[in-house]
């Protein structure tokens, strides 16, 4: 029996927050302990329909700012059977809302593909959203067994669960540990070296000031804003504006590559807002 498991990061990391903190995580700041999760997994798929299934691989479903794989992508990227698959988040300048786009589409291909193709009997599938279940009845067309993976307390759709040819739930307190801060994460293991690799030159330095003067330029353009109106904007809510926010990591992730660390994203947002009450004080 060959088994394959498809995972809704998004989805994934959104419920252990919630199970830890009881309420709407944040990914700027925290990540999943994916060893963790991996193990979990692993031992799931081994006791599907009795047992003695063969695992064939672990699809890890996420989305990057311009496809770009971020240091938590690369580090699970060094598990063994592990693929990982991303869609792209997309900034609303009129919502001020970050969104995924392309995950949804990624898993329904995958999912499909491999029933048609018979190079899976089940499918563990963890996830919660209905928009999933094009693909679920497609490959149980296919003769494959669909399971549903779901997180006590979170969002998972009833159809879903219905239309699943069985549901798991995995309980609050098992996923709360999963959650922990940026500051936390392991070190790279180095078990792929070309994910090392790819990781050590993504990011190698952080923007200069003459950059960043140049990104500033660029988001008050964009937006067709004045210095001091944002400043103003930062100071009065202590933030910076989604919208602005998202631009900004879009600019800074095409000159160096995202942020390796939590500590590159705070000086990034440091200088920034250095550079706009500079700006906003008539300095260039």
């Amino acid at each position: 029996m060959k088994v394959a498991i498809f995972v809704d990061v998004g989805f994934l990391f959104s419920a252990c927050y919630k199970a830890r903190f009881k309420e709407k995580g944040k990914r700027f700041t925290y990540t999943l302990k994916d060893a963790d999760v991996l193990s979990a997994l692993r031992s799931k798929a081994a006791a599907l329909d009795g047992g003695g299934g063969r695992l064939v691989r672990i699809y890890w479903y996420d989305a990057g700012i311009n496809y770009v794989p971020n240091p938590s992508h690369l580090r699970t990227w060094e598990h063994d059977d592990v693929k990982i698959r991303l869609g792209v988040i997309r900034h609303n300048p009129e919502t001020m809302t970050e969104t995924q786009k392309g995950v949804d589409s990624l898993i329904v291909h995958d999912l499909t593909e491999l029933a048609r193709h018979q190079a899976i009997d089940v499918a563990l599938l963890l996830s919660g959203d209905e928009d999933l279940l094009v693909a679920m009845t497609a490959a149980q067309s296919f003769g494959v067994r669909v399971h549903l993976l779901g997180i006590e307390g979170a969002g998972v759709a009833h159809r879903l669960k219905l239309e699943a040819d069985a549901y798991h739930e995995w309980p609050q307190k098992d996923v709360a540990p999963w959650v922990i801060p940026l500051s936390e994460t392991p070190r790279s293991t180095g078990r792929k070296p070309e994910a090392s690799r790819a990781g050590d030159n993504l990011r190698q330095r952080l923007v200069t000031e003459v950059e960043m003067s140049s990104i500033v330029d660029e988001i008050l353009r964009r937006f067709d804003l004045h210095a001091a109106d944002l400043w103003a904007t930062i100071q009065d809510t202590n933030s910076i504006p989604s919208n602005v926010y998202g631009l900004l990591t879009t600019l800074v992730t095409t000159k160096l590559g995202p942020e390796r660390t939590g500590s590159e994203r705070i000086s990034t947002l440091q200088r920034f807002k250095e550079a706009v009450r500079g700006r906003a004080n008539g300095k260039s």
